[in-house]
């Protein structure tokens, strides 16, 4: 369901109301941790995850580059530099 607010919602205004109600009904769950967890980290972040309605981009790719770079980093923990 949340991903269907970024197919339905055209700008940021919208988007922004849609996360706030799907908040709203993340709050009459009984699951502590979905109302103390995910609708508030959404509520604390809600202003930079509804400026993607706006602009239509996201930083994964480089997340995920960065990532890659940070797994190849701890693999080749232990080599011995070979200028040494």
């Amino acid at each position: 369901m949340f991903r269907d607010l970024y197919r339905v919602c055209e700008n940021y205004k919208d988007g922004r109301g849609c996360m706030e109600c799907w908040c709203d009904m993340g709050d009459t769950v009984n699951v502590a941790p979905f109302k103390k967890d995910v609708s508030g980290m959404v509520r604390k972040w809600i202003h930079p995850i509804s400026l993607y309605f706006e602009h239509r981009v996201t930083n994964g790719y480089t997340k995920g580059m960065n990532n890659k770079i940070k797994v190849d980093k701890r693999m080749a923990y232990g080599y011995l530099s070979t200028d040494r």
